[in-house]
């Protein structure tokens, strides 16, 4: 059952959240990479998870390429502030 449920949330582009990760107190979440299309389940992720800290390495916008679309800076630049502005006051602790 537990196999099904993980194939539709993968189907359906949701991300997994097992009932056990919930209950995890003094969290770090790591994150990498992250194209646009997938914020909103990040975001859905995060309020859930309800971390400590996140470390984001990678791209911000993974799916904007900025050293084959220079043009595209300003894009880049407003999605990532917005999801950055987003995510910020889920986050428990700051430094």
């Amino acid at each position: 059952m537990k196999k099904f449920i993980h194939t539709l949330y993968y189907i359906s582009g949701k991300i997994y959240i097992p009932s056990s990760l919930l209950k995890v107190r003094n969290t770090i979440l790591h994150i990498s990479d992250t194209p646009s299309n997938i914020y909103p389940e990040l975001i859905r992720l995060v309020k859930k998870l309800s971390p400590d800290y996140i470390i984001h390495t990678g791209d911000v916008v993974d799916n904007i390429k900025l050293e084959l679309y220079p043009f595209k800076l300003k894009e880049y630049e407003k999605l990532s502030i917005n999801f950055i502005k987003s995510l910020t006051p889920l986050v428990k602790k700051k430094l």
